[in-house]
C-alpha cells in the first residue's frame, strides 16, 4: 500500500504542490490542462455526487475526473 497522496486527499480550501503524475496513459492530458510536476495545486470543490472535483492549478481553474485525479500525487 502505497504512502503517497493524491488531490483526492486535500480537503476544500487545502493547497499542495504537485510531486509527479503517475499514470502514462493520463500524464499527456493532464500536462495540457496544465497539471505539471512543481505546481501549486488546492482543492477548491468537489461533486456532490463524485463524479468531478475542481482544482486551482497556479490560478487556472481545472476540473479532472476522480479517476485522474487519484493519480495526480501531492506533496505538502
Amino acid at each position: 500500500m502505497s504512502s503517497e497522496k493524491s488531490v483526492l486527499d486535500l480537503k476544500k480550501g487545502e493547497w499542495a504542490f504537485i510531486k509527479s503524475l503517475d499514470e502514462l496513459d493520463l500524464t499527456c492530458r493532464l500536462m495540457t490542462m496544465g497539471v505539471l510536476p512543481k505546481a501549486k495545486v488546492q482543492m477548491v470543490r468537489k461533486s456532490p455526487f463524485g463524479g468531478a472535483i475542481y482544482l486551482k492549478i497556479n490560478e487556472s481553474g481545472v476540473a479532472v475526473r476522480n479517476e485522474e485525479a487519484e493519480h495526480i500525487i501531492i506533496e505538502q
